[in-house]
């Protein structure tokens, strides 16, 4: 798996050239930008009959706050490292790679509040400013040298000075172990006379048990010397000084580290992810609801079901499974675009996602991962035995300036030879769900109700 992870701001940066054998221009055509004032109104819902559910259960998940990143995709390409040759990004399930499995997926983790442990991930947004971005880079990599070479002389001061100290210290403590021997053998004894404590305790607070013996036992081995206890606090006050300055000589080196780290960061990803470079934008909202069928009830989706939205491959596919995913905050409900917003007064761009509702009722998934579930039709209808399912919807708001938007600057992640289209936009999905929690779905759904978790 390959993990990338720099938080500079709200933006982690990651910078791809790619082999040069391949060189290509990395950001979109600017044909593929629109004004979205320019656009009429085309979203179209279909209307709510009588036994239509109207509930929806909204799972809190963050915003990928722990930076989890690759380029894989377990359910198109399981067990192929950097098999979506672009990058995704998680919420959900922690352990989330190319060799995902139901039964790791299981035993991992998951950002999401409720415990959910389902999968979910889409491609990032980059923006993209071409020779502007790449000056910049050379910035902070030169700021991560000097901050480097500009560290040593004092870290290295300090270290010596802790050094120094520790050393006293440490001659404080010997003094400390020859008195204190003289109490260990009593004071073992009578710890072995003691009750045992609950084991899951002694896990926890084992160490913790261990420094404050010490500790008893220094106290001790001091009161049979008063000189070498008075001596011992005031070396001890100089040894925590010295660690002080230590500590912040280390402190330093870090944040010359980080900035090395930023600076270095695009050669690791440039063999990874060609065609896909600039400043990853993170969404300031990814919000997670499932919803009902506008003709009647939903039934539980199984554990492991898988589901894509959207098509990664539209050169090879063609447009069968593609979808308008793009609007502007204010347009939600209006317009979807198959092109990148430009946004009036630069609001922000969204990206609605909107999952198959129906379900085959037998399969988790199937052999093109598409024909075990089925769009409802454009009454809510889900047919050929097909079973309505709570619909996922997946909402992510990002702020792009508004220059950006105006220079054709941003762009989502893609196949290289998709060429950053928008209309290869798409999500993917796979349910773990304890059944406690996907019974509280359904009956929050069914019951019509407003439920966040």
């Amino acid at each position: 798996m390959t993990g990338l992870a720099l938080t500079v701001g709200l933006a982690v940066a990651f910078t791809t050239t790619g082999d040069q054998g391949e060189a290509r221009a990395d950001g979109a055509d600017k044909s593929l930008f629109v004004d979205i004032t320019t656009v009429k109104p085309n979203v179209k819902t279909p209307k709510a009959q009588q036994d239509a559910t109207t509930g929806t259960f909204t799972v809190d998940c963050g915003l990928n706050e722990n930076k989890h990143f690759n380029g894989d995709n377990f359910i198109a390409a399981p067990g192929v490292n950097n098999g979506a040759e672009h990058l995704h990004d998680y919420v959900g399930n922690l352990t989330t790679d190319a060799n995902s499995s139901n039964q790791s997926l299981q035993a991992g983790g998951t950002t999401c509040a409720n415990g959910d442990k389902s999968a979910y991930f889409w491609p990032v947004i980059r923006i993209d400013k071409g020779e502007e971005e790449a000056a910049a880079g050379g910035d902070a990599a030169a700021d991560g040298d000097a901050a480097a070479s500009a560290q040593p002389s004092a870290t290295n001061q300090n270290g010596q000075n802790g050094q120094r100290g520790q050393r006293g210290g440490q001659g404080d403590q010997q003094g400390d172990r020859q008195g204190g021997n003289q109490q260990g053998g009593n004071q073992r004894d009578g710890q072995n006379g003691q009750q045992d404590k609950p084991q899951g305790f002694q896990r926890d607070n084992g160490q913790n048990d261990n420094d404050n013996q010490q500790q008893r036992n220094g106290q001790q081995g001091g009161r049979q010397g008063q000189g070498g206890k008075d001596q011992a606090a005031k070396d001890s006050a100089a040894a925590g000084s010295n660690a002080a300055d230590a500590n912040a000589g280390q402190d330093a080196n870090a944040d010359a580290d980080a900035a090395q780290n930023e600076a270095n960061l695009g050669k690791d990803a440039a063999e990874d992810l060609p065609g896909n470079d600039g400043v990853i934008q993170e969404p300031k909202a990814a919000d997670i609801t499932f919803r009902g069928s506008p003709v009647g009830d939903v039934v539980a989706m199984p554990k492991f079901l898988k589901i894509l939205y959207g098509d990664a491959k539209r050169s090879i596919n063609g447009d069968k499974n593609t979808k308008a995913s793009w609007t502007c905050a204010g347009f939600e409900d209006k317009v979807l675009l198959d092109k990148y917003p430009i946004c009036p007064n630069g609001a922000a761009v969204k990206r609605i996602h909107d999952f198959p509702g129906c379900w085959d009722g037998k399969n988790t998934d199937s052999a093109n991962h598409r024909d075990h579930v089925a769009f409802a039709d454009a009454n809510g209808q889900c047919g050929n035995g097909f079973k309505a399912i709570p619909q996922l919807r997946i909402t992510l708001t990002y702020d792009i300036p508004a220059d950006v938007q105006r220079n054709a600057q941003y762009k989502v992640d893609s196949f290289p030879a998709e060429e950053h289209d928008p209309l290869t936009d798409h999500d993917d999905f796979a349910n773990v769900m304890s059944d406690q929690i996907m019974n509280r779905l359904v009956d929050c759904i069914n019951g019509n109700k407003t439920c966040k978790e």
